[in-house]
């Protein structure tokens, strides 16, 4: 049997030594990298929390979707979409205010909800928008069994179009098939909603 020279050490130690010190070394590293995330995500959490308290007219969206029982991140990912939280904002096409209700689509609203003064101009009146805008949202989701891919695309290319696309089997309605909606402006609408409605319940989740 052979010995290890006086004063040297043998090779299985020298492995057992780097070994402890690679695990002391991440012991440290991870204790280090804990306290980076923690710091960081209170930091993001503060900052979320000043990005969602400071949302315009964000008591009136509240306001509005307890009385038209809808999932409040989903509408103000619509009017970020749809305006930027703009209340004088137009579309090309003529839509406007906060969820751009085009004037003939606002003419039907406002039949159905009883408002007898209404006139286009008032879209741009923030509280009658989001009012006249969530209660349409409520009755696309009664249309479409709450689905959220079908109520945005009837909420931009109108609820014909979304029952036809789905009745002649071109798109089936699902999140998991928006690349079958025939209309580009309408599938890019709702993947983009959709993503920034993801974001939404990300920062409402973060803050609670």
């Amino acid at each position: 049997m052979g010995h290890a020279k006086k004063g040297t050490q043998p090779a299985s130690g020298k492995r057992v030594g780097r070994t402890s010190r690679l695990v002391s070394w991440c012991r440290v590293l991870t204790g280090l990298a804990a306290c980076i995330l923690a710091f960081l995500f209170a930091a993001n959490v503060s900052s979320l929390s000043q990005y969602v308290y400071s949302w315009p007219y964000r008591e009136a969206v509240y306001r509005q979707c307890e009385v038209n029982h809808l999932d409040a991140e989903l509408v103000f990912s619509v009017i970020y979409s749809e305006s930027r939280f703009r209340a004088d904002a137009e579309s090309a096409a003529g839509a406007r205010g906060l969820m751009q209700i085009m004037p003939e689509t606002g003419a039907w609203i406002a039949d159905h909800m009883g408002i007898e003064d209404y006139h286009a101009e008032r879209l741009f009146e923030p509280e009658l928008n989001l009012a006249m805008g969530t209660w349409y949202m409520s009755w696309l989701e009664q249309q479409f069994d709450r689905e959220p891919a079908q109520v945005l695309a009837a909420y931009n290319a109108g609820p014909g179009n979304v029952k036809k696309w789905i009745d002649a089997d071109i798109w089936d309605g699902s999140q998991q098939k928006l690349e079958d909606i025939p209309f580009y402006e309408t599938r890019n609408y709702v993947q983009r909603v959709l993503r920034q409605y993801t974001n939404h319940q990300k920062y409402a989740a973060a803050l609670l």
